[in-house]
């Protein structure tokens, strides 16, 4: 499992990472399960499982509405922001924007 950090809007999630195995697989197979985890205090917890379809922000407009929803958060692009090899210098960004189109959600938590 890949951490990510996504945003909801407009009854999609919306990401991005850099290239991988992540991104491989997505585009292999677009339809994708995500799950989102939210740790309460104590052993209070939230848990959502998203099953959906990927699809590629190819375009400026796609990539600058992802961009938009996920800068209204503090830190969004830390987790897919960075890949720990040194990759080379080139003159355009590799970070691929993304969204998950939800087709079903399930979730459960629980609380003391």
């Amino acid at each position: 499992m890949v951490p990510i950090y996504c945003v909801y809007a407009d009854s999609h999630l919306y990401a991005f990472s850099m290239p991988g195995k992540k991104i491989e697989w997505m585009r292999g197979n677009p339809m994708v399960s995500l799950q989102v985890h939210e740790g309460g205090e104590r052993r209070e917890w939230k848990s959502v499982v998203v099953d959906g379809r990927y699809e590629e922000m190819l375009d400026s407009v796609g990539r600058d509405h992802a961009w938009s929803q996920l800068s209204r958060h503090f830190d969004w692009w830390e987790p897919g922001g960075l890949k720990p090899v040194a990759s080379e210098v080139s003159d355009h960004s590799p970070h691929v924007f993304f969204r998950i189109s939800i087709e079903q959600m399930s979730g459960r938590e629980a609380k003391e």
